[in-house]
Formats: structure tokens, sequence, C-alpha cells
């Protein structure tokens, strides 16, 4: 089989959280570290002066000072600028040295970055500014794959990390029952057209205003849309459009009766961030409509409050990079389905399996709600999932899915994160945090804050073992919305 290589860039750090230096450890002028994180490279930002350790104030704390900080210590760059103090932790023995700090995000070092006077500040001890940084970086998220000679590797070869070995023999794959060697026909998509002008939309037959079936003005008569293809993403388009604001429930066959109404319009496609329905493409009007049955009706409820969840893509790809890991170390992420079928099959068949390496396109996510409407999970607190290896609740079972398609749309390769931990982990300023697992808490993410989940945790991946060389498109879905 192939060996799947992929470019990328090793940045070689020199600081992991330094739980253990305190205020008076021995130090250089101007050195910074990292404390309180749980994870290598990220925590609370001290810089040492006057033969004493200090902290950052937030004020004014980005991600271009993020970014200075992260490269003086050997880190290709910052993932995010940590603020109100993010790693929390009992640091009120550490004075506040720098504050209102400014950086060009070319600096080398902190201290060169424009700030106030040394231990001049008006920050509490609940503003501490931190970061998290980035340790690998990839050249390319889309996966500029480089193909290698043929080799024969046996399931009980010890492999370096650069030449993962994949299963014995074609295991076929979960979603299309091919082999990664099977050759794969473009799907046969329909033809699709844009509208030559924008037509009025409104509801009718509902109970109320705000839900109904969607309805078209064309040429001065009225109609209805086939519920074929008929989705979120397009009962959003035609909310927006009627002034009733967001799709909250879309059905492609009514609940609203119609079935009398002619259908003027069929094969509505949307992106999710049109403003109306004709700015969306179509797959036939009028006389050209095609619908698979009579009962098809696009039907919508709108509401004015909705969340709405947006990944940040940035983060995604400066964060992505990969990890050659023996299957001993993904045992409980393989309890939740974190891993290819092929793993579960060599898992069954041979005695070592522990020892076979699994090749993982690892990448952090961070989720904002930029909505009008807390995001809350459906399921009620009893109802939540306890995970025994992981020691976590499961709020929701597919919290987000992560694909890798190729150039025809066709899945390659899938992951998926269950929310262990639904949180406000970050919020805009003078937004306070409403969310927060420890002790059983509720889960959610409030309007303006975001729910983060760092390239480290257990799942935060997806298994590429046994994608053959090529090109790929990285797709991110949250709870159902097509987001990336």
């Amino acid at each position: 089989m192939a060996k799947l290589q992929v470019v990328f860039l090793i940045t070689v750090s020199l600081a992991a959280g330094l739980a253990q230096l305190g205020p008076d450890s021995p130090g250089t002028e101007g050195l910074i570290r990292l404390i309180g994180g749980t994870a290598r490279g990220s925590g609370t930002v001290v810089v040492y002066h006057n033969r004493k350790w200090g902290k950052v104030c937030d004020d004014g704390w980005n991600l271009d000072a993020a970014h200075v900080v992260c490269k003086s210590l050997g880190f290709a760059r910052a993932l995010m600028a940590a603020t109100a103090s993010h790693f929390g932790g009992d640091f009120s023995d550490y004075d506040f040295w720098l504050d209102d700090v400014r950086c060009a995000g070319s600096e080398m070092r902190l201290t060169e970055c424009q700030h106030a006077s040394w231990g001049v500040h008006n920050c509490h001890h609940n503003e501490n500014a931190g970061v998290f940084c980035v340790p690998f970086s990839m050249e390319s998220l889309a996966l500029q794959t480089i193909p290698a000679e043929p080799e024969q590797t046996k399931p009980n070869s010890n492999v370096s990390p650069s030449s993962t070995p994949g299963p014995k023999g074609q295991i076929k794959d979960s979603q299309n029952n091919n082999s990664p060697n099977d050759e794969v026909k473009p799907k046969q998509e329909k033809v699709r057209r844009k509208f030559p002008t924008v037509y009025p939309v409104r509801l009718a037959n509902g109970r109320t205003p705000n839900e109904g079936i969607v309805e078209v003005e064309i040429d001065g008569k009225w109609g209805i849309i086939c519920g074929d293809d008929w989705s979120l993403m397009e009962g959003m388009a035609a909310c927006k459009q009627a002034g009733l604001g967001y799709a909250k429930q879309a059905f492609d066959v009514s609940p609203f009766g119609g079935t009398d109404k002619v259908k003027v319009l069929s094969g509505i496609r949307c992106e999710g961030n049109e403003e109306t329905l004709s700015e969306c493409h179509h797959g036939g009007m009028e006389r050209d409509v095609s619908c698979s049955s009579t009962e098809k009706i696009a039907s919508v409820i709108c509401t004015k409050v909705l969340p709405d969840l947006v990944p940040n893509a940035t983060l995604v790809q400066e964060s992505s990079y990969l990890q050659d890991l023996p299957m001993y170390y993904i045992q409980c992420a393989m309890e939740e389905n974190c891993a290819a079928k092929s793993a579960f099959t060599i898992r069954e068949t041979y005695p070592d399996w522990h020892l076979h390496r699994r090749r993982l396109l690892r990448f952090s996510t961070s989720t904002w709600n930029f909505g009008t409407a807390e995001f809350r999970p459906k399921a009620r607190k009893e109802e939540w999932e306890w995970h025994l290896c992981h020691m976590h609740y499961h709020s929701m079972h597919v919290f987000a899915s992560y694909d890798l398609v190729d150039e025809h749309h066709n899945r390659v390769a899938q992951g998926h994160k269950a929310s262990f931990c639904l949180e406000d982990v970050q919020c805009k300023p003078g937004i306070e945090k409403k969310f927060h697992c420890t002790g059983f808490g509720d889960q959610g993410i409030s309007v303006g804050c975001a729910d983060d989940y760092l390239h480290d945790i257990d799942c935060q991946w997806i298994d590429i073992t046994d994608v053959p060389p090529g090109k790929y498109f990285f797709k991110v879905s949250l709870s159902g919305f097509s987001s990336l």
C-alpha cells in the first residue's frame, strides 16, 4: 500500500507548563514562562523582572501579543490569546509586571512591545493574560500529499512516526464499501440554475404568522416549492426574506397541508448565508418543476431568536498537524468510535494490536455563538451519558462531525466530537460566563461566548491512516449544520 506523506513544519518547543515555578524562582531578565496550563504550550504568561516573576494584565491583550510570546518560547504561533484568568489557579503571589501591552506581532520578545512602566497597572487577579500555542504547523490544510513507493509492512513491525503502516489486506470503507484503491466515480449532480430576479416570498396555512408553507410569487401568481432537498439551509433564506428571523425547523413534507396548491419551484439549494431564496440555486421553475411526490412541500417554522454556532476556520487551519500514535493510547477514544473501521479490525485480529500505529489529523476548534439565543443540549441532565473510560458526561451524542472529502465530494475519512463538556470557555468583553461543566453543572454556549476543544483532546482528530495520496477538503458540521 502506498504510504501517505504530508509535508509540514515542525517547530521544537522549549517550553512546557512549569507548574512548580514560583514568583521567587531564578530566571533571567525579560524571560517568559507559562504556568497553570493543562496542555503543552498553554498557560498564564509570567515574565521575569528585577529578580522576580510577575504576571501580565489582559488589558489590550490580543493575538499579536500572544504570537510574540509563543514564538519567543519556540512555538510556531499562537492559537488564542486567553484573557480573564482563563487558566484559573491561585496566582495571587504574583504581582503584575506588565499592563497595556501593545505588540505588532513581529517583535522577538514581549518586552520589546509597548507597555506601561514596569509594575504600573490597574488590574485585579482575575485579569491574567495567557496563551494557547501551536506546536506544529502544516503548510496546507488541503493535505497536499506525496505518494511514496509501495512497501510491504508487517502488522507487528516497529515503525517510526514517519512511516505509519496501513491495515493488513484491503479494509473497505464503512460509508461506500469501497477499498482505498477502488476507482471512485463522480456523483451525478443535478443541474441547478440561478434565479433571474428576486421573487417575493410568504408563509401560508400556518397556525401563526411565523410558520407555514413557503409560497413564491412568479409572474404575478403564487405557488409552492417542492420539498425535495429542502433543509434548514433553504428554510433560513426563506425566513430571512420574509422578515421572520431564522429557521427553527424545516419540513420537506408539509404538516400544514397544501397538496392542492401548484408547485412553481423545485431543487432549491442554499448555502445558509443567503438573505433571500432568490440568491440560492434551483433545479426547475414553473413548467420545468420536478418533484418526487405530491406530499413533498417545502415548509418552515421561523423564530426571531436562535443560536448561531460559528467555528473559527482560521484556528482549525493553523492548528492542524499530523500525529502517529500506537493504538494503546487511543483505547478510550475507540470506545467512542473515534477511529477508522480498520482500527477495530486490527484490534480483533492481532494480539499485539496495541502496538499498531494510527495516523491522526489533529486540530483545535473554537465554536462561537453569534446568534440571539443560548445554545443548549436538548437532552435533560438525567439523560446525559456517563463515559466511564474518560470519566465525564456526554450531554450530546455528537456535537461536531469532521469529514475529509475528495474533489467529487465523496467522504474518504470522518471523525466526530461528543459534547463531553459544552461550556463558555471564552466570552466577548462585558459578557459573563454562564455555563460551566464543573460539578455536573449546566452545559451550553451563551450568546457572545465560545466553547473550545484543543488539539490534544481525545477524538479531536480524523483517523486518516487508510486515506490514499491525494488532495482533500476538510468539512466541519455542527449539530447538523454544514459550517466549513
